[in-house]
């Protein structure tokens, strides 16, 4: 037998969501209504809404540290095969604060 295993490996000819509902108890209905209720005089309060346009991102995306192939460096013109992060930009080995 290989390392290798395909997804199709692990699938069954039954929905693989079956047993865990059965293992719940779930029927299938929806109960909804009744577990999310207010209990009597309590309310509940509307999400605040937000312009997605508007909205800043909470993090900031990731970005490369390291990058390899045909580049050039951005501080001495150098072409290089490897390159790193510094102060915004790929620079090569010899340009890089380390």
């Amino acid at each position: 037998m290989t390392d290798d295993a395909r997804l199709s490996d692990f699938a069954t000819a039954n929905n693989d969501e079956e047993p865990a509902r059965a293992a719940r108890g779930d029927d299938g209905s929806s109960s909804a209504a009744t577990e999310t209720a207010p209990a009597d005089g309590d309310t509940i309060a509307p999400a605040d809404e937000t312009d997605d346009a508007t909205a800043s991102p909470a993090i900031e995306t990731a970005r490369s540290t390291y990058a390899w192939g045909a580049h050039t460096c951005s501080r001495c013109g150098e072409s290089t095969d490897r390159v790193w992060r510094g102060d915004g930009s790929l620079v090569c080995p010899e340009c890089k604060d380390w």
